[in-house]
């Protein structure tokens, strides 16, 4: 029988992004320089060990936070890799997308952290 990807990242490439906040243990292996690209690489190990796979391998750019590639490993030997080669913004934010403007809330008072 065909194993079932529902639950990963084969059926649907773009839930690798989100697929580490579910249920994983996280374990960052080397970092390391390939290709100019100084990149780490971390395993995502499921806390269900009746998946289908043991673990799912990310490669992450450490200056663009973005993911070079992700390799599945499944537990009957068989291995899936999905290489990202560019990444497009559908929706761009604004560059005050995550700004606080205190003028819009007076009765707000207004702790700033960054000053400890």
């Amino acid at each position: 029988p065909d194993p079932d990807y529902d639950d990963v990242f084969l059926s649907n490439p773009s839930r690798i992004f989100t697929l580490y906040t579910e249920d994983f243990k996280y374990r960052l292996l080397r970092e390391f320089d390939e290709s100019g690209e100084n990149l780490v690489e971390i395993d995502l190990i499921p806390e269900d060990l009746g998946q289908s796979y043991s673990r799912i391998r990310l490669h992450i750019d450490t200056n663009s936070n973005e993911i070079v590639r992700a390799k599945l490993f499944e537990k009957m030997g068989g291995r899936y890799t999905i290489q990202f080669k560019d990444y497009e913004m559908l929706n761009r934010l604004k560059e005050n997308a995550f700004s606080f403007d205190t003028s819009k809330h007076p009765d707000i008072h207004v702790i700033d952290m960054t000053a400890f």
